[in-house]
């Protein structure tokens, strides 16, 4: 006798609700991703004025760019303010 089981209808009803379960909150699931993700676009759009990834990433490697460009020149910046302060503060000392 094959190992060909008729499965039981009871087993089968409760499978049958598991998987309905399962699938109803998969569709909960998508449908809440699905509004994240059209909110996070419009927001997107709105400060950045594309939701494109290729793009917004194009964006935040300039914003980069220009975070370090700025960085070292308010370093420098400050290198020439010690510098001068220690001028100052060596001609003070000098100053009988």
């Amino acid at each position: 006798m094959p190992n060909d089981k008729v499965p039981d209808i009871e087993a089968l009803k409760v499978e049958f609700h598991k998987l309905d379960k399962e699938k109803t909150t998969a569709e909960a699931n998508l449908k809440t991703s699905q509004d994240e993700l059209q909110k996070l676009q419009e927001e997107s759009r709105r400060i950045y004025q594309t939701d494109d990834l290729d793009e917004l990433k194009r964006q935040l490697e300039a914003m980069r760019a220009e975070n370090t460009r700025l960085l070292t020149e308010y370093d420098a910046h400050l290198k020439s303010v010690k510098l001068e302060l220690e001028i100052v503060r060596q001609q003070f000392e000098q100053k009988p």
